[in-house]
């Protein structure tokens, strides 16, 4: 007989009422649980963000401060992140469960992107009352080209005892995919800026290649060529053609970035490097790459030489001799017009070069010189094919005061 005191000694013990369970059984049967009623996604933090952004997306100049974390936070806009292309992206969700009193139970969280789906990358997760972080990833590479993503995220939790659950989506999150992880160009073009990455991501994948021969031969095709002449449509900050300071001016802060707002007025020929060269760092992509300046050496049988732009090194300004007292420099003459020896030229109307700056570029085993605004070729020995000849040049003073430019010399033509 059972004790009339005991709290379960009402309870049934034929097979007519729950059939199978014990009386233990028929106790948990009939408590209730603390089920989860929402769960809310609060902030989203990428993992696998280069995180070398800066915020500036005002000016070209390398300024801001690197971007916070998380990347999105509840009631706020997305920060934007770079990422390296045809890799998975890792996040870390943190979200709210409710009531804070929920018990506990299995689930599967679950993030809908244009790009893919995230889901854990240890599941199964644990659910229950208060904050849970989640860390998941994508199911699949991100896009393996260089672009720009933009999107929301749609969060949703299906729990194995509370049923499924929509959290809310982080939102207009942008992801600038990448050939790498971005690299600062030397000097002048250095930083990794908002406007700076949105640009180059935009140019490089505009290219349609993974070939960064092709990248660079595209980017430098953007100028339909170069000039020595500053241009009025160019701000003066800039310092346009050259995008440094001249003769005591003061720096922009940009270097060569702001060209991208200009192909159309040209530039000299190691600004339009310079830009190419950053741009193609900002986005992270593979090869040996390196300024030089070419140039022939009047002094010793025309001999095709190359330097280090970037040292300040090479190229024939200074170079100079004494003919019957009169200085004679040496100079290349570009395609403007045709040289003849003994011939006058305003020196606006004859391009005088002491170099050709190109940039260098080694990859998969093929090397490659890209003049600014000059042609691509294989050899710097072709590079100096882009000028008509290598001459020694006087400077004529005329009665009126004006200055004319001589041909004392041709030592080569090409």
């Amino acid at each position: 007989m059972s004790n009339p005191d005991s709290p379960d000694s009402n309870l049934p013990t034929s097979t007519g009422f729950l059939p199978g369970l014990s009386r233990a059984g028929i106790m948990k049967f009939l408590s209730f649980r603390k089920r989860i009623t929402s769960i809310t996604v609060l902030r989203v933090t990428f993992k696998t963000d280069h995180n070398l952004m800066t915020t500036n997306n005002s000016d070209w100049t390398n300024s801001g401060s690197t971007f916070a974390k998380p990347d999105w936070t509840s009631g706020n806009p997305s920060n934007p992140i770079s990422h390296e292309q045809n890799k998975k992206a890792a996040v870390q969700v943190d979200l709210q469960v409710s009531p804070p009193n929920a018990e506990v139970t299995d689930g599967d969280l679950t993030g809908t992107f244009s790009a893919g789906q995230f889901k854990p990358i240890f599941p199964p997760v644990k659910f229950q009352g208060g904050p849970v972080s989640v860390s998941v990833q994508m199911t699949a590479p991100l896009p393996n080209q260089v672009e720009k993503l933009t999107d929301d995220i749609r969060w949703s939790v299906s729990t194995t005892e509370d049923g499924p659950f929509e959290a809310g989506s982080s939102l207009s999150h942008t992801i600038y995919l990448t050939m790498g992880t971005p690299v600062n160009a030397p000097t002048r073009e250095a930083g990794i800026t908002l406007k700076r990455m949105d640009r180059s991501v935009a140019l490089v994948g505009a290219a349609g290649s993974a070939d960064p021969q092709a990248i660079a031969k595209y980017i430098t095709g953007q100028f339909p060529g170069y000039t020595l002449k500053p241009d009025p449509a160019v701000p003066a900050q800039f310092h346009h053609p050259w995008y440094m300071a001249m003769q005591g001016e003061s720096e922009s802060g940009c270097g060569a970035w702001p060209a991208a707002d200009y192909f159309s007025q040209e530039a000299e020929c190691q600004a339009i490097i310079r830009f190419t060269r950053a741009v193609m760092l900002q986005v992270g992509c593979p090869g040996d790459m390196s300024i030089v300046v070419v140039w022939a050496d009047p002094n010793n049988n025309a001999t095709v030489m190359e330097g280090d732009w970037d040292a300040g090194s090479g190229g024939l300004d200074g170079v100079t001799k004494v003919v019957k007292g009169k200085t004679w420099s040496a100079t290349l003459a570009d395609n403007t017009s045709p040289v003849k020896v003994g011939q006058l030229f305003d020196p606006d109307d004859l391009g005088l070069n002491n170099y050709e700056a190109c940039l260098k570029l080694t990859y998969g085993g093929t090397t490659m010189y890209y003049g600014g605004g000059a042609g691509d070729y294989p050899t710097k020995e072709q590079v100096i094919t882009c000028f008509q000849a290598l001459c020694w040049i006087s400077i004529v003073n005329l009665k009126n005061g004006n200055q004319k430019v001589r041909i004392e010399q041709i030592v080569k033509r090409y």
